[in-house]
């Protein structure tokens, strides 16, 4: 269905993104007044009045749809979608770009991954990463950030690839994982096991041999403390401590291991060779 409103094959003749939800109301008024998800709506409708700078992103069937918006949202009577009845609200757009999926970032490949953006029908896009992703597939320049750091360059990176480079970094240390990530196992995202001799050290991190040991991975956590259960957090945005491992780690833990710096460097080859020595020259 999503093709069908992209090739102007709906209620209406010119592509454009439909939303369903609420689908009594006819008009915006009625709709932000008495329909759910108010500031998913708001935005929608936003989108349609201000349009300069707008980009939506849409992946359907493996491929990348960059759109922009070109007119105000439409209430329109409900026709394509079966068991819809009442009006669906259309945002009509200009298609600036198709991608197959595995051409684009994969931070942006894998949005759908992304709990937050994922649980919406529409919702603003706002994170650095992904924002930088859709420059670079639209051929825009990407600026290099003042004071860059390390962390930079990992938040251009999806929650999959810097549970990858975390494990990648245990890994080069000599720890076994047996998973680079943790699935649906509440509060862990990686195991390592030191199966040595002796202790491990990454940084101020220290294992001792035989020992075995859990750790959650976030870009960015809500809290400073692993959850309950759980050995190590390692997260870009925390105060450091015995159990939370944060910038500072991360860039000395990187110093440490040229392999996992080069795999973080090769995963960012869409992002410009000014933005890696600015973020990763100093490792």
């Amino acid at each position: 269905m999503a093709r069908r409103y992209l090739r102007g094959e709906s209620e209406v003749n010119y592509p454009a993104v439909p939303i369903y939800f609420t689908c009594e109301h006819d008009s915006e008024e009625k709709f932000l007044r008495d329909g759910g998800s108010k500031r998913q709506g708001e935005l929608f409708f936003e989108c349609g009045r201000n349009r300069d700078g707008k980009y939506i992103v849409v992946i359907h069937e493996a491929i990348v749809y960059i759109l922009q918006p070109v007119g105000e949202v439409n209430f329109e009577k409900s026709t394509v979608h079966e068991g819809k009845v009442g009006f669906v609200k259309l945002l009509p757009v200009e298609i600036l770009k198709t991608i197959p999926i595995s051409y684009v970032p994969a931070i942006l490949a894998s949005i759908g991954a992304n709990r937050y953006y994922s649980s919406g029908t529409f919702r603003e896009i706002s994170d650095a990463g992904n924002i930088r992703a859709i420059q670079a597939a639209l051929g825009q320049t990407i600026n290099t950030p003042t004071d860059s750091s390390i962390i930079h360059a990992i938040e251009c990176l999806s929650s999959v690839e810097f549970e990858t480079l975390v494990a990648k970094i245990f890994e080069e240390a000599g720890f076994f994982v047996p998973a680079y990530r943790g699935g649906t196992l509440p509060g862990a995202d990686l195991f390592a096991y030191n199966k040595s001799a002796t202790a491990i050290s990454i940084g101020h991190l220290s294992i001792d041999a035989g020992a075995r040991r859990s750790i959650q991975v976030k870009l960015r956590a809500n809290a400073n403390l692993p959850p309950p259960g759980i050995d190590y957090l390692v997260a870009c945005n925390v105060q450091e401590s015995l159990n939370v491992l944060g910038a500072e780690w991360l860039e000395s833990a990187l110093r440490q291991s040229p392999k996992a710096k080069a795999w973080l460097i090769a995963s960012l080859d869409w992002v410009p060779p000014t933005y890696i020595e600015a973020t990763c020259g100093a490792l």
